[in-house]
């Protein structure tokens, strides 16, 4: 990917972060006390002296006087009472200053073992849906794996493409029950609610966030993973067709932690190490571990 394209979704961002990472480790430092590499000097051209004759006052080398042809106009000018001078210019706005499309992050709500010769880096982007318009978190984590570069990206604080489940969401889930299938209790219900929510999330950030909307996408359907010790919710993806990127094949699992909703992008590059480079991101996803959050204990009446 070439840094003169201007970085339209969190894909090109993380291809942005190795690029200069690679450029910063190449710039060799200039230690101390080395001595700067002298530049050359340039030797003035020698003054052109005026011929005998020429008339005073001319700078040296400039060219004699020219005659000047004066052309009168025949056009009438504008009168006093033309409307162009009686109207009162307005003056323009002021511009105001352009907000960036990615700004500095914050830390993720989780914590993460990464392997030797990994990085990584926080970001903020805009997004927005039919019902609000938030900053979402993001994280890359990049690195070798086996045969190829592993990418995982993590989303958070994002929203969601539903509104919660209401009483009568999870009314209408328990009357799908029969005798032969029990009902399921509300919490049941609001967990089977919540995570088909997050896999639609998943499906609409992968496209046009992820990854480019020129992208063909393909998805095999919801899918279980799991992302440090819990559960998740998911599908396989097969990039392909992008402009300027290579094709890709990954996975993104959705978690509901403690502290919010989190989506797990991880992919490999080139395609053809997927199969040897999938253990390499699981592992990673493994070492996981999400921020413990207090339940408060009731406090007995006197």
């Amino acid at each position: 990917m070439s840094l003169k394209r201007i970085p339209r979704t969190v894909r090109q961002v993380a291809a942005v972060m190795l690029v200069i990472a690679a450029l910063s480790a190449a710039l060799p430092a200039l230690a101390q006390g080395d001595t700067p590499t002298p530049r050359p000097t340039r030797t003035p051209l020698p003054s052109v002296t005026p011929p005998q004759g020429a008339p005073p006052g001319l700078p040296t080398g400039a060219p004699g006087p020219t005659a000047t042809l004066a052309i009168a106009s025949t056009l009438p000018g504008p009168t006093a009472t033309s409307p162009l001078l009686a109207a009162s210019p307005t003056p323009l706005a002021s511009p105001e200053p352009t907000q960036p499309l990615v700004l500095p992050g914050d830390a993720p709500p989780f914590g993460v073992n990464l392997p030797r010769g990994w990085q990584y880096a926080y970001q903020y982007v805009p997004i927005r849906t039919a019902y609000d318009a938030v900053m979402m978190g993001v994280a890359i984590y990049q690195g070798p794996v086996t045969n190829g570069v592993g990418t995982i990206i993590a989303l958070w604080g994002f929203p969601s493409i539903a509104p919660p489940p209401s009483l009568s969401d999870l009314m209408g889930a328990n009357a799908s029950a029969t005798p032969e299938t029990p009902t399921p209790g509300p919490e049941a219900a609001l967990d089977d609610l919540s995570r088909s929510m997050l896999w639609t999330d998943g499906l609409r950030l992968l496209q046009g966030t992820v990854v480019d909307i020129t992208c063909n996408v393909g998805t095999s359907g919801q899918q279980p993973f799991s992302v440090g010790g819990q559960p998740a919710v998911g599908t396989y993806f097969n990039i392909t067709g992008c402009q300027g990127e290579p094709d890709t094949a990954g996975w993104f699992a959705g978690v509901k932690s403690g502290t919010g909703n989190v989506l797990f992008y991880a992919y490999v590059e080139p395609i053809e190490a997927y199969n040897d480079a999938r253990g390499d991101l699981q592992a990673v996803l493994d070492s996981i571990r999400f921020a413990v959050v207090a339940t408060p204990t009731p406090t007995p009446a006197p």
